[in-house]
C-alpha cells in the first residue's frame, strides 16, 4: 500500500511539474516566434498576388486574430508567472481574461470554419458567387459574427475572485455561481471546439469529394485556377487543424467523465486531467504560431510569395553590410 501510494506521489509531482514547464514555454518561447511568423505571413498575404483573392484577406484577419491572442495569452500567463496574475487580480481582471480570450479563441475557430464554407461555395456555385468576393461584404459579416460572438460570451461579465482558505493557506480562484459557470463552459466548449469540429469535418469531406469532379471543369478556366489553388490548400490546412483539434475535443470528452465519476477523487487522475488539458491546448497555440510553415508546405502560391522576398531580403542585408562597413572604415574628419 505504501509503495502504490509512494508511486502516486511520484506520479503526480511528475505531471504536476511537466504541466508547469509547458505552461510556461508556450508563452515565454513558442508564442514569440508565433507572433513574428504571424507578422510575415501577413506581410505576404498583402502581396498583389493575393490582393484579387478572398483567401488572403480571410488569412490576413486570421493571423491578426492569432498575434492579438498570443499577446493576450502572453500578458496573463506570464504576469502569473511571476507571481502577480492579472486574472486574479481583481474581479475585473478575472472577467476581462475570461472575456477577451473567450473571444479571441472563438473567433479563431470559427475564421477557419468560414474559411471553408467559401471554399465550399466555391465549388459548388463558382462564378456566380459574387457577394463574397468583394471584401466590404465579407468585412460585414466578420463583423456581425464578431457581435454575435461577444454576445455569446458575456456570461464571463458574472465572474469574481474568490479567495479560498485551506490548511492555513489560501487560494485565489475566478469563479462564478454554479449556473453561471456551466452556461459559460457549454457555450464556450461548444462554439470554441465542438460545433467548428463538426462542421469542419462536414465540409471537408464534402470539399474531397468535389475536388475531383470540379478540377477538370476548372483548369479550363483560367480565372478560377488561382482559387482552386487556394481550394487545395484549405483542404490540407484542415486535415491538419482537425487531427491537432481532436486531442482537445477528446479532452473535453474526458473531463465530462472525469468530472461525474470517481477519479476526480483521485490525485493521479486529477494531475493527468490537467496535463492532458495544457498538452492538447499548447497542440492548437503551436499549429496556430507555424501556419507560416503549414502554408509554406501546403500553399504552392505562398510558397512562390516568399521566394519572391528571399532575395529582396539579401539585398536589403547586402546593401546594410555595405553601408555599415564604410561608415566603420571611413576616416576621422577633424
Amino acid at each position: 500500500m505504501n509503495q502504490t501510494n509512494a508511486g502516486d506521489d511520484e506520479y503526480f509531482n511528475w505531471a504536476i511539474n511537466m504541466t508547469k514547464s509547458i505552461a510556461f514555454y508556450i508563452p515565454v518561447v513558442v508564442l514569440p516566434i508565433g507572433i513574428v511568423l504571424n507578422i510575415l505571413e501577413i506581410c505576404i498575404f498583402q502581396m498583389k498576388a493575393f490582393s484579387k483573392t478572398s483567401m488572403g484577406f480571410y488569412f490576413t484577419i486570421n493571423c491578426s486574430v492569432n498575434i492579438l491572442t498570443f499577446i493576450s495569452f502572453m500578458i496573463f500567463a506570464i504576469s502569473g508567472a511571476i507571481g502577480f496574475p492579472l486574472s486574479l487580480f481583481s474581479d475585473w481582471g478575472c472577467r476581462f481574461n475570461l472575456y477577451t480570450l473567450g473571444c479571441l479563441y472563438i473567433s479563431s475557430s470559427w475564421l477557419n470554419v468560414i474559411i471553408v464554407v467559401d471554399r465550399v461555395l466555391f465549388v459548388i456555385m463558382g462564378q456566380k458567387l459574387q457577394f463574397l468576393k468583394k471584401k466590404k461584404n465579407i468585412l460585414i459579416m466578420l463583423l456581425t459574427g464578431l457581435a454575435l460572438i461577444m454576445l455569446i460570451n458575456s456570461p464571463s461579465f458574472w465572474f469574481y475572485v474568490q479567495v479560498v482558505n485551506s490548511d492555513s493557506s489560501e487560494v485565489q480562484l475566478c469563479t462564478a455561481d454554479s449556473t453561471i459557470s456551466l452556461v459559460r463552459d457549454i457555450v464556450v466548449i461548444s462554439m470554441r471546439t465542438i460545433v467548428p469540429f463538426i462542421l469542419m469535418l462536414i465540409m471537408e469531406v464534402i470539399l474531397i469529394l468535389k475536388v475531383r469532379e470540379s478540377r477538370n471543369k476548372i483548369s479550363k478556366n483560367r480565372k478560377m485556377v488561382k482559387e482552386f489553388r487556394f481550394l487545395i490548400t484549405v483542404v490540407l490546412t484542415n486535415i491538419i487543424f482537425l487531427i491537432l483539434y481532436t486531442p482537445n475535443v477528446g479532452y473535453i470528452i474526458w473531463s465530462n467523465i472525469y468530472q461525474n465519476s470517481s477519479l476526480s477523487e483521485s490525485i493521479t487522475a486529477t494531475a493527468s486531467n490537467f496535463l492532458f488539458q495544457v498538452i492538447t491546448s499548447s497542440l492548437i497555440q503551436i499549429y496556430n504560431s507555424f501556419d507560416f510553415l503549414v502554408q509554406l508546405a501546403c500553399n504552392n502560391l505562398f510558397r512562390k510569395e516568399v521566394l519572391k522576398v528571399i532575395p529582396l531580403l539579401k539585398k536589403i542585408g547586402q546593401v546594410s553590410s555595405i553601408r555599415i562597413f564604410t561608415f566603420g572604415s571611413s576616416p576621422e574628419t577633424k
